[in-house]
């Protein structure tokens, strides 16, 4: 199998067409050809075959509301006590629905709501105590915001069938459809969007030394693999999102490879996503074990993210990434 990666401008073909890169800002001339096992090759992005090219450049659309013509902001709302940065053990659900509320107002674009930790090393929660921090919480905030976009973060078709009747639109599923089979029934059953993420083991186990034979070109394999199922379940590609992982069963050198080549996923024709906010990876790379000290490390590898093309980027902090990202589009 042949890999397509779009060269942003970088190795220099001398080819004298650009394209944009799945409707972002983003522009590349040529493609490095990948195959296992064998020396690669550079070609022209004009040469390849129309179906290659077309997944690359087509201009994302969005069934439930997201403007792909801009780099949308999804903002994290942990209902949980245990989660790596911002868990609350003493909140109560208007604790989290203000939570919430300052999400919003500080300028996302969907608001994702999860109620168990997926941190390194965090205990699957039951299905009932999930759903009931999740459910009101939810549906208070869709009554105060009858708009806003909600994406709910689970692993498990239960919790999403109850967060979508709260007033959820999309299924944020971290373990990219290999926890819970029936939550694509779910999806399908609401016409709602689902996101694809790539994880490897479950959060008790993913950072057990993790290992690939090639982790850019495993990881297509499964998203690949992983939308085709979601196809085949009735989801258009107008309601999938795909997201590699960063951080969920992957090493600092796995991540960074990620991160460098994510313009390769673009080549699956859906919007990628990306969640980098004050991961541990970000703390190896500069020495800082408190993931509430990361903001600048997090706004630098966002602003990497979408110089190659992210059209979604999951974060804690709002109204930074928003700031950074205004600039960011004012000087490309």
């Amino acid at each position: 199998m042949q890999y397509f990666f779009p060269d942003l401008l970088g190795i220099g073909s001398g080819a004298k067409k650009t394209f944009f890169l799945g409707g972002t800002k983003v522009r590349f001339d040529c493609f490095k050809i990948v195959e296992r096992g064998k020396p690669s090759k550079i070609i022209p992005a004009s040469q390849a075959p129309k179906k290659v090219l077309e997944p690359f450049i087509r201009q994302r659309s969005s069934a439930f509301g997201i403007d792909s013509n801009k780099i949308n902001i999804m903002g994290v709302l942990n209902v949980t006590p245990d989660s790596f940065y911002d868990g609350r053990k003493a909140f109560k659900d208007s604790d989290f629905v203000k939570k919430g509320v300052d999400l919003i107002n500080a300028g996302l674009d969907i608001l994702d709501v999860g109620g168990e930790s997926t941190r390194p090393g965090a205990k699957e929660l039951s299905v009932n105590s999930e759903k009931q921090r999740v459910s009101n919480v939810i549906r208070e905030i869709k009554k105060k915001f009858p708009k806003v976009i909600i994406s709910i973060d689970t692993r498990k078709s239960e919790v999403a069938k109850v967060a979508l009747k709260a007033g959820a639109s999309i299924i944020n599923d971290v373990s990219g459809l290999t926890f819970d089979r029936e939550i694509l029934s779910v999806a399908s059953e609401f016409g709602s969007g689902i996101c694809i993420m790539h994880s490897k083991g479950l959060p008790e186990n993913m950072q057990n030394q993790p290992s690939y034979d090639n982790v850019l070109l495993d990881i297509y394999d499964f998203l690949e693999e992983k939308l085709n199922q979601a196809k085949k379940a009735g989801i258009s590609e107008e309601r999938i999102i795909l997201d590699p992982g960063i951080g969920f069963g992957k090493s600092l050198s796995d991540n960074k490879i990620l991160i460098k080549n994510l313009s390769l996923f673009h080549g699956l024709g859906c919007p990628v996503m990306v969640g980098l906010s004050r991961k541990s990876f970000i703390g190896e790379i500069v020495g800082e074990l408190d993931p509430s000290n990361r903001l600048g490390g997090s706004l630098a590898a966002l602003l990497s993210a979408i110089s190659k093309g992210a059209h979604l980027v999951r974060v804690h902090d709002v109204n930074e990434t928003k700031q950074a990202i205004e600039v960011w589009n004012s000087l490309v």
